[in-house]
């Protein structure tokens, strides 16, 4: 349980955690519950889905939520605080799970896959695919095959559907 600087949220959680491929992560395996006050805009971030509006869904979000079940506990305003931030904060819950959210066969690859399709939000999934060196056929096909039109975004896919993206481009 942590106030944590909010400039450094996102590599904590990552150390906390572990990345997406770091399946023997020593500070996962000893942790049930991590709690923390972070900024109210990262909170949204942790806790989103591909269903959320505007950058709240991205890489922190499939990070976070890989690794556990998160949620928001309630928020704190920034007039709780003395001097007061200029932003509000929020409690954040993450029940740390025992294995990921997905089982996949090369959880480098998905991670590989998951960095490209956010590394460029105002392009397509599949020019991010292509910009990272993915092959076109094999892209194309993939998400021919997972039923994903080809002009979608990478922040219009669910953590399942990445899983079943990278399954397929593999």
């Amino acid at each position: 349980m942590a106030n944590i600087p909010y400039y450094i949220t996102s590599p904590i959680i990552a150390h906390l955690l572990g990345e997406i491929d770091d399946l023997e992560n020593k500070n996962r395996a000893n942790i049930e519950d991590i709690i923390l006050m972070v900024q109210e805009e990262v909170a949204r971030r942790i806790v989103a889905t591909e269903k959320s509006s505007g950058k709240q869904y991205g890489l922190l979000t499939i990070l976070s939520q890989f690794w556990a079940d998160c949620s928001i506990l309630r928020p704190v305003g920034r007039r709780s605080f003395y001097p007061a931030p200029k932003v509000n904060s929020a409690l954040v819950s993450m029940k740390v799970r025992k294995e990921p959210l997905l089982k996949l066969s090369d959880y480098s690859f998905f991670r590989k896959v998951i960095k490209a399709g956010f590394a460029q939000r105002r392009k397509t999934l599949k020019n991010c695919l292509l910009n990272a060196g993915f092959d076109r056929s094999k892209t194309e096909e993939a998400l021919t095959k997972i039923g994903l039109d080809e002009n979608i975004r990478g922040e219009k896919l669910s953590v399942e559907q990445f899983g079943k993206l990278a399954e397929a481009l593999k």
